[in-house]
This record gives structure tokens, C-alpha cells and sequence, in this order.
């Protein structure tokens, strides 16, 4: 298991790198991570509640791409494409690519966090008239997230730990 989880933190660390450096990760990196998630999330999780998991993650991350092209259309009075115009196809890979690693409500968190962190840097980059490097971003604050997960023996496949501080107290 720990090679498995190396595995994927230096996957993770040269997404990072390249999106810094290049505006762009590399294409074959993304099913490799992938893979790695699945394998560690199966170990984790029945075959059938990860299914399930992943159905649920993807339904949101589809939600997130018409709610964005949505909005972005009525803004500009005419269709928006997303792709390559707000995000980049490596973006929204990563967003999909991330969906196999978490629950649902785990992925929803991290995917509201990691974006809000990475609006926080969009303002340097903007200062600098930069792209943002999203998936770079993302990827950095997923491997701060996953040791702080393994520090508190947190589950990113169980939904517990997060739901107790949603949950009305009576």
C-alpha cells in the first residue's frame, strides 16, 4: 500500500510541476492516476458502493460543467464553450480523473475547497496576466488533503467523518 500511495503522490507532483511550468499536464499521466485511485478506493470499498460513488461524482462534475457553461452563456447572450475558453481539457480531465478517488460527499468537499483555494492564487496569477494552473493546484492541495486524511485516520471512501458536522445536533 505504500508504494501504491507513493505511486500516486509522484504522479500527482509532476502534474503539478508541468501545469506550473507548461500550462498543460500530460495526457498519459491521468489514466495512470486513475488507476492508482481505483486500486487504493477498491482495497478501501466494496466494488459496488465504489460504483455508485463514481456514478454520483461524475453526475456532480457534469452538473458543475452545465452549471459554468450555463452561466457563461447567459452572461455573453450566446453559447459559451467552456472548453479550452474557461478550462482547460486537462482541467476537466483532473476533475473527472479525481471523481474515482473520493465518496461523494468527500469529492464535493474537495472540489468546493480546492476550487475556492485556487480562486484565492487566481488573483496572483491575474496580477500577473497568467493562466490559472488548475489541475496543478488541485493536485497540490489533494496531497495536502489526503496526509491530513491519513493523519486523522480519515477514509476518503466513508462519508461519516465529514456528514458529523452537517449533521443537525438535537
Amino acid at each position: 500500500m505504500i508504494f501504491l500511495l507513493t505511486y500516486i503522490v509522484a504522479l500527482l507532483l509532476v502534474i503539478t510541476y508541468q501545469d506550473f511550468k507548461e500550462r498543460a499536464i500530460s495526457w498519459w499521466l491521468l489514466p495512470l492516476l486513475m488507476l492508482g485511485f481505483v486500486i487504493v478506493s477498491l482495497k478501501q470499498n466494496h466494488w459496488y458502493q465504489y460504483l455508485i460513488n463514481c456514478l454520483i461524482n461524475n453526475a456532480f462534475c457534469g452538473f458543475m460543467f452545465t452549471i459554468i457553461t450555463t452561466y457563461f452563456s447567459v452572461k455573453h447572450k450566446s453559447f459559451v464553450n467552456i472548453i479550452n475558453n474557461m478550462l482547460g481539457i486537462g482541467d476537466i480531465l483532473f476533475f473527472v480523473v479525481l471523481s474515482f478517488c473520493f465518496s461523494h460527499v468527500h469529492y464535493i468537499f474537495f472540489m468546493i475547497s480546492s476550487l475556492f483555494i485556487a480562486s484565492l492564487f487566481g488573483f496572483y496569477f491575474q496580477y500577473k496576466k497568467q493562466t490559472i494552473p488548475l489541475a496543478g493546484i488541485q493536485a497540490m492541495v489533494f496531497i495536502l488533503y489526503y496526509f491530513v486524511c491519513q493523519h486523522f485516520s480519515i477514509s476518503l471512501q466513508n462519508d461519516y467523518f465529514l456528514l458529523t458536522f452537517v449533521e443537525p445536533k438535537m
